[in-house]
């Protein structure tokens, strides 16, 4: 018995997480109607009281390409910046401690995907705009 419990949960488990399109982590509220053709990047950082400055830098394609596209300076956990979509970009932020600096590294390219059976009308998503440049230790 135990082992044809043990094949269907594995059996749902490839199920569920087979497809790469699952309807399951889109939401019919951040749905477009109209194709978009600029996104947002959510970039998400860490705030403490020791850090005397964050430095974020956003740069088209890879860092070593060189090609910089916006130097920000942020004041809460999350900022937002305006960026063309289906193009890579690599974001650092550096961070100015007491103890030392510390960068940090993340890349996004910012997505549409066009669904025509999820929402009540067919629509836009926008996937691939968040940026994770918090301190982990």
């Amino acid at each position: 018995m135990t082992k044809t419990v043990k094949l269907i949960i594995l059996a749902a488990l490839v199920i569920i997480f087979s497809c790469e399109d699952s309807n399951l982590i889109n939401n019919c509220s951040d749905c477009k109607p109209n194709e978009p053709v600029s996104a947002k990047l959510e970039v998400k950082i860490s705030v403490n009281v020791s850090r005397t400055s964050v430095m974020l830098n956003v740069w088209e394609g890879n860092i070593e390409d060189s090609v910089l596209y916006v130097t920000s300076y942020p004041l809460g956990t999350i900022t937002e910046i305006p960026v063309t979509i289906n193009k890579l970009y690599t974001v650092s932020a550096t961070y100015n401690t007491l103890k030392g600096t510390y960068v940090t590294i993340d890349s996004a390219t910012p997505r549409v995907k066009y669904e025509e059976n999820l929402c009540e009308e067919a629509c836009y998503f926008l996937y691939d705009t968040k940026v994770d440049l918090r301190i982990k230790y």
